[in-house]
């Protein structure tokens, strides 16, 4: 699940995409985010966010991500400077 200024969104695609272009999956309409800025890859059990070489970058609980970073449990995310909270499972608390 993904939130996003105030509204939630669950995903159970492999590949998330995040960015500007309205045909990601989660799209940011921060002018500090790019096109394709990010995307959220969920296979089996695990949960990964990859900075696609945006140029603001990926921040996972104020650490920048440089390539992958994995996401378990309840997560602040921003991508560039849009904050994004990200649950890696649905039955998680905030």
């Amino acid at each position: 699940m993904i939130e996003y200024r105030g509204n939630t969104a669950a995903f159970s695609d492999k590949l998330i995409s995040i960015g500007k272009l309205s045909k990601n999956s989660l799209q940011i309409d921060a002018p500090s985010a790019s096109r394709r800025h990010a995307v959220i890859v969920n296979m089996g059990n695990e949960v990964w966010l990859h900075d696609l070489h945006s140029t603001v970058g990926s921040w996972v609980d104020g650490i920048r991500v440089i390539g992958k970073q994995p996401l378990m449990g309840v997560h602040d995310v921003k991508i560039g400077h849009a904050s994004l909270r990200v649950w890696s499972r649905d039955d998680l608390i905030t």
